[in-house]
């Protein structure tokens, strides 16, 4: 089944109520406010209406000259698209695909990204965010922050016996209870 409009066909139909409004159509309104009508056998688009919660349309999304490419990719060769505010069209764009390639080679080359010293490499691939200023110019970020995950980080050596935090928690310890019996001895003497 092909994908359709950034989601999988099985996924957007298991998200959506799906009706058949007219022959060989499907109409699916997700909970989002958006109803999208695709064709029944392909499930490729063919209309779309984004509607505000108030009721008011906002958005509408054609999509027409369904073609077959090579590989087996078929998707609609145009889309046209309206803006609405206030119930009045806005704005018009139209795409269209004229030309379309597909599985071909790519030299690796367009995927460096060459950084030069003293930028600030950051790096979200984990979650988490991670930041570097690089020391020197590098050739390809990638392959910089995998050499930097590859390296073993630095581990606290082991120092074994802490004398001086000892120290520190028995006076404590010791300041506590010599506190405690001053303060019992001057509630007893009264």
């Amino acid at each position: 089944m092909p994908p359709t409009i950034g989601r999988s066909a099985p996924r957007l139909l298991n998200e959506a109520t799906v009706s058949e409004t007219s022959p060989g159509e499907l109409t699916l309104d997700l909970e989002n406010g958006k109803q999208i009508v695709v064709d029944a056998d392909t499930h490729q688009p063919i209309y779309e209406e984004s509607v505000d919660p108030d009721g008011t349309v906002n958005k509408i999304t054609f999509f027409r000259d369904q073609t077959s490419y090579p590989g087996g990719v078929s998707l609609p060769a145009v889309k046209i698209q309206v803006g609405f505010k206030n119930g009045f069209a806005k704005h018009v764009m139209m795409s269209a695909i004229l030309d379309a390639k597909f599985n071909v080679e790519i030299d690796e080359s367009k995927f460096e990204m060459p950084v030069s010293k003293g930028s600030v490499l950051t790096d979200l691939r984990s979650g988490e965010r991670r930041s570097k200023r690089s020391k020197n110019d590098v050739s390809n970020a990638v392959e910089y922050f995998i050499a930097s995950e590859t390296q073993p980080r630095p581990i606290a050596a082991d120092k074994g016996f802490d004398l001086k935090g000892f120290l520190l928690i028995a006076n404590g310890i010791f300041l506590m209870v010599l506190g405690f019996f001053v303060w019992r001895k001057a509630k007893w003497s009264k």
